[in-house]
């Protein structure tokens, strides 16, 4: 057979060039069939060294070469010119059958010679064209066996290639009996070798359709089979004729209809589902008309059927432009897939509502109608709150970030739950530094038992609101008085929480201090000064030491207001423009970096010059606004370089307290704070942000390249499935094999994409899981070029041819292929038709070499900074289908294997790859 099959592939690629001569070839057919003149085949027949026949269009045989004989034992000359159901009456309507078909095929059945022995002869045909005539040319091969009855048997070798041959399972039966069968029947069965499943009687596999198998069975029958794993399935026996089988035996076909019934039910309940589901679906047709709307939504927009249907989904829109806005929409379905949208609509009494909908796209391989598919909800409710919530938060938000008072929420335990802002103002802590702690932390402790049987320890329902005086600590330890009003309350949850509104009056309290001391005084005088009426002397006594006393005061205080500042947070500025005299606190100096002894030389011109450059425009506009009176105050952040080199940002609060005659500035009083680490922790908080949004964005890239590698895939699967259930009955076993090829290729594709996600989702490279084993990398990679050119139709050249014909290596051919397999993809896939793809191996020991250079598109040197990020794409890859996960894959195989990797690529000229692997070489 294996001799008859490379002849016939002789007469098909050479035997016209040779023996023919070019003038008489004329077109060489995509099915296998060649042109050639009539008067060279006598001649070239008798060339062929293996039994042959050609046969006109009519079945009548043209030519006969002397081997024939040797396989029918009749001499074919006598048959020239008659048909071949001359030569071989057991041939029937064979030739018919044959004609009929394209391309080549092949045949065996039993004949008998001119002597009466009989043999089983099998052959190949293929078709051609000589003139005007469809030929058809068969070779012969010869059974060895011998012809008896009970020697058929001795062709099981022929059964066996018969049912091998066969995709579908398969068995051959003799009555009830199995004499033969496939890997797949035999597993189909439950029987793990066919040797198991053979000289069964099929009736003990067969709960329901016993009657059916033994009355012939002429058309397909469905069966309810028992495995012999107890399992139940359903399955259909096709009666296959071969006219090579005896009389008793019969081959059947068998077709597994458990995943069609699964299908077909999982179908109905969708339909069903979506009929009846609460949720608002529209399907419309390819003129944007409405051809289904459930009932949800159609009693919703309280319309009838005949009212809604084949209108244009757009005439439910609000907007005086609703085609407009319809367009738009289907420009973004074009521009990024499947997407959400919220669309203000009317029902038909004219009442507005929000339309929450994700439209889709209908694929033109599904059964329904090309068009649109809407899913959605009504989103009036929360759309409104949604708006008026996001109203009163920022509200809300701008109150709390300019209220000067602080204002406090205090869990039950007496734990500070939140705080405003304006803590930092009076206690010089951030917000966060105080939540968490305890209220009472911030109170002296001589005052920290009145305030816990004031607020904490009313058990009273009655009294929920509170008014008192409390004093306070800042953050070192200096306490101002505080006037607090507040309530408690119970959440819906029932936790007792307090609400505090804390206004500062420390600076009335001292004033209300110093008003009743003066009083005391005021007092004092008046009564010695009545008292001393008659002393003269007496009385001149008493005011020298009352001015004495007076005196003292003021220098106390002046000692208290210069401590005061000191001790301050903030650093003063006040400055005269008449006379130019300026005033600094030490802690002025302190944040500026400047030694303290330079507090009097301190001048506008030195802090100018300390503005950093970047800044100082903007702070001067500011600044200049301020004095010329365009602004009541100067509130401006900016940075400055301090004297001993470090870069703070400064915030800047103050006011012209005075102006001349003319309104020029005639005294500036300015606090500066410095604010360095309150920008740190906002420019750490931004980083965040960022990298959140980064994240957020990728998975999205994420989704829609899965759904977009996915959904091809699915549509070919479903429309395979679809052939299969609605066809089945009616395709031959070729078409059917296509229908799962198909499939199968679309799941491999599907289980390729998910593995790749799964490589990628790895940390590192040394968490990827491999197993080193032995292997020719030769063989093996050859073979993974013979994949990628089977899954590309059209591919450019690609250029393999090692130095060594083998080279066994321990390694993982897992990790091997995925480098291997997505540097020659990419290459192919990059490179037109007609160009090159040149792919080495090379050893220098202990190394391996491999090397990919094509003539493609080349990679940008922009894009080549971004070449290894996932699912990253060059901008110039057009419409060339992928991913962008291969080369990330390739080089985390790569780094599992402790290898290295490299690339040159000039854009228009095409890339190169290197890779650099270490390998144990087995000797």
């Amino acid at each position: 057979m294996e001799n008859s099959s490379l002849e016939k592939k002789k007469t098909q690629d050479q035997f016209a060039e040779e023996n023919f001569g070019e003038s008489s070839v004329v077109d060489l057919y995509p099915q296998n069939q060649f042109v050639v003149s009539a008067d060279t085949l006598g001649s070239v027949f008798e060339r062929l060294n293996i039994p042959a026949v050609i046969l006109g269009s009519d079945g009548s045989i043209l030519y006969a070469n002397s081997r024939l004989h040797s396989v029918i034992g009749r001499d074919a000359s006598n048959f020239i010119n008659l048909p071949i159901s001359k030569l071989l009456p057991e041939s029937k309507n064979w030739f018919d059958n044959i004609s009929e078909k394209p391309g080549t095929g092949h045949f065996a059945f039993q004949i008998k010679n001119d002597a009466g022995e009989s043999k089983v002869i099998s052959g190949d045909t293929d078709h051609f064209i000589s003139g005007a005539q469809r030929n058809t040319l068969i070779t012969f091969d010869v059974s060895p066996e011998s012809a008896s009855r009970d020697a058929y048997a001795g062709s099981e070798a022929l059964l066996v290639s018969l049912l091998t041959s066969i995709h579908e399972p398969a068995i051959i039966m003799n009555h009830t009996l199995v004499l033969y069968a496939n890997q797949s029947a035999a597993a189909l069965f439950g029987y793990a070798n066919i040797s198991d499943f053979t000289g069964k009687d099929l009736r003990t596999h067969i709960i329901s359709g016993q009657g059916e198998l033994l009355s012939g069975m002429v058309q397909p029958t469905n069966f309810t089979i028992r495995k012999n794993d107890n399992n139940v399935v359903s399955v259909s026996l096709e009666n296959r004729t071969f006219h090579s089988l005896p009389e008793d035996m019969r081959l059947f076909v068998l077709h597994d209809l458990s995943h069609r019934d699964e299908m077909r039910n999982k179908s109905f309940q969708f339909c069903s589902m979506i009929h009846h589901i609460g949720d608002f679906y529209v399907v419309l047709n390819n003129k944007n008309e409405i051809e289904y709307i459930n009932p949800s939504l159609r009693d919703f927009l309280e319309y009838h059927e005949d009212e809604i249907l084949l209108k244009p989904f757009w005439s439910i829109f609000s907007s005086a432009s609703s085609e407009e806005k319809w367009n738009e929409m289907l420009e973004k379905l074009e521009k990024y897939g499947d997407y959400p949208e919220s669309v203000l609509c009317k029902k038909k009494s004219g009442e507005l509502f929000y339309f929450s909908l994700n439209l889709g796209k209908i694929k033109k391989s599904c059964r329904l109608s090309s068009g649109y598919i809407i899913v959605g909800e009504d989103a009036t409710g929360w759309m409104c709150e949604e708006k008026e919530l996001q109203v009163r938060e920022q509200r809300f938000g701008l109150i709390l970030d300019n209220i000067s008072d602080i204002i406090l929420l205090v869990k039950g335990d007496g734990s500070i739950e939140y705080i405003s802002p304006s803590v930092t103002k009076y206690l010089h802590f951030l917000p966060e530094e105080v939540a968490g702690r305890e209220l009472l932390s911030l109170i002296p402790e001589n005052r920290r038992n009145e305030i816990t049987s004031m607020l904490f320890s009313i058990s009273e329902p009655d009294i929920v609101s509170f008014d008192f005086e409390v004093e306070l600590c800042d953050n070192k330890g200096e306490c101002q008085f505080y006037h607090a009003v507040g309530r408690k309350f119970y959440e819906a949850d029932g936790i007792l929480k307090y609400l505090l509104v804390l206004r500062n009056i420390d600076q009335q309290k001292k004033l209300l201090d110093e008003l009743e001391h003066y009083k005391d005084n005021l007092e004092k005088l008046i009564e010695e000064r009545t008292n001393s009426l008659a002393d003269s002397n007496a009385r001149l006594k008493d005011q020298v030491r009352l001015r004495l006393n007076a005196e003292a005061e003021l220098l106390a205080r002046d000692e208290r207001l210069t401590l005061a500042l000191e001790v301050s947070a903030y650093g003063i500025w006040d400055i005269d423009f008449e006379t130019n005299d300026i005033f600094c606190n030490d802690r002025l100096m302190e944040i500026f970096g400047e030694a303290a002894d330079t507090v009097r030389t301190f001048n506008i011109e030195r802090f100018e010059s300390m503005i950093h450059p970047d800044d100082a425009a903007a702070f001067n506009q500011k600044f200049n606004e301020h004095l010329v009176g365009v602004s009541d105050l100067i509130d401006a952040e900016f940075r400055i370089g301090t004297g001993n080199g470090i870069t703070k940002y400064i915030s800047l609060r103050g006011k012209v307290v005075k102006r001349d005659s003319v309104g020029a500035p005639a005294r500036f009083v300015g606090r500066f704070e410095d604010v360095t680490g309150r920008r740190r922790i906002e420019e750490k908080l931004q980083k965040t942000l960022d990298s959140e949004q980064e994240l957020l964005d990728l998975k999205t890239h994420f989704i829609s390249i899965v759904s977009h590698e996915y959904r091809t895939p699915l549509a070919t699967i479903l429309s395979s499935a679809e052939i299969l259930e609605m066809y089945d009955n009616q395709l031959n076993s070729k078409t059917r094999l296509e229908q799962i090829k198909r499939i199968e290729k679309c799941v491999e594709d599907m289980s390729n994409l998910i593995e790749s996600v799964i490589v990628l989702n790895r940390s590192d490279a040394d968490n990827i899981r491999h197993t080193i084993v032995e292997f020719d990398l030769i063989s093996y990679s050859r073979s993974i070029i013979n994949e990628i050119c089977n899954v590309f139709e059209n591919t450019p050249t690609i250029n393999f041819n090692p130095m060594i014909n083998r080279l066994p290596v321990k390694s993982s051919p897992v990790l091997f292929k995925q480098i291997f397999s997505n540097l020659i993809s990419n290459a192919v896939k990059f490179t037109p038709v007609g160009k090159n793809v040149n792919v080495s191996i090379s050893v220098h020991n202990p190394n391996l070499y491999i090397e990919v250079q094509d003539e493609g598109i080349g990679i940008s040197v922009e894009d080549q900074k971004m070449l290894f990020n996932s699912f990253f794409r060059g901008k110039n890859v057009g419409s060339i289908p992928g991913s962008g996960l291969g080369l990330p894959i390739a080089k985390k195989s790569i780094d599992a294997l402790k290898g290295k990797m490299s690339f040159i690529s000039v854009l228009n000229i095409g890339s190169t790859f290197r890779v650099e692997l270490p390998l144990e070489y087995i000797e």
